[in-house]
C-alpha cells in the first residue's frame, strides 16, 4: 500500500526508523504508513500539535524512549494531546494497545522498551538477544571494565554500549535493523511480538 500522510508513525531518529522498517520486513508485514524521524525526543514532542493538523490525517503513532522515567515521558506527550482534545489518562495504561480518538484521528503511544519500564531502543533490542548468548556477557564485561576516566558515555547509557559491543562481534558488524534481518537478533521474542501487536492494532496491518 502506498505510504500516505494520513497514516504515520513519529519516531525519534533514523535508528528507530531503520529498526521499524526491518522488524516489519522480517515479520512479513507490509508497511501502510509513513515513518517520520523527528531528530530527537523534544522535536517529536513539540511537533505533535502541528502533525495533528495535517489535512487528511487518520492515524498517528508515536514511538519514543522512556529514558529514566516513563511516567514523566508519558505526561510530556499526553499534555499536547490533551490540548488538542484527546482524553488521555494521567497515567500510562497497563494495556499497551490502548488508543485514543478525537475528531476522526486515532493516536497511539509506545515508549521503549515495553511501555512500562525505563529504558530506550537499545534496551528493547537487548531483550531480543537469546538469554544464553555466550558473547553478550563478554561484551558487558568489556564495557564495564573500561576505566571511568576513559568512558565517553554516561552510566545511564551503558545498555547502549553493551549492545554495540555485542554487534561488533558479529561476522559482519551491522546496524541494528540489518542485524534483525540477518537473524543475529531474534525478532520472535515476546517483547518484539508485543510491540508488533501494538503496530498491527494501530495501523490495521
Amino acid at each position: 500500500m502506498e505510504e500516505l500522510e494520513s497514516f504515520k508513525l513519529l519516531v525519534e531518529g533514523s535508528d528507530e526508523e531503520h529498526v521499524m522498517k526491518k522488524l516489519l520486513e522480517k515479520n512479513g508485514l507490509q508497511k501502510n504508513f509513513a515513518i517520520k524521524p523527528k531528530g530527537g525526543y523534544e522535536k517529536l514532542r513539540k511537533s505533535i500539535p502541528v502533525e495533528l493538523k495535517v489535512a487528511g490525517l487518520k492515524v498517528m503513532g508515536m514511538v519514543a524512549d522512556a529514558n529514566n522515567c516513563v511516567s514523566d515521558r508519558w505526561k510530556s506527550i499526553a499534555d499536547p494531546l490533551k490540548k488538542s482534545g484527546f482524553e488521555i489518562p494521567a497515567k500510562i495504561p497497563k494495556k499497551s494497545n490502548t488508543f485514543w480518538s478525537c475528531n476522526g484521528i486515532t493516536v497511539g503511544i509506545w515508549f521503549m522498551p515495553n511501555n512500562r519500564d525505563q529504558g530506550e531502543l537499545e534496551d528493547f533490542i537487548l531483550k531480543m538477544i537469546d538469554e544464553d548468548d555466550p558473547v553478550l556477557p563478554l561484551a558487558k564485561q568489556y564495557i564495564d571494565e573500561i576505566p571511568p576516566e576513559y568512558r565517553k558515555f554516561k552510566v545511564a547509557k551503558s545498555e547502549r554500549a553493551y549492545l554495540y559491543a555485542w554487534l561488533a562481534s558479529r561476522k559482519e558488524p551491522k546496524p541494528i535493523g540489518t542485524a534483525i534481518v540477518a537473524g543475529d537478533i531474534d525478532h520472535t521474542k515476546p517483547i518484539s511480538k508485543s510491540f508488533l501487536s501494538w503496530l498491527r492494532s494501530l495501523f490495521t496491518l
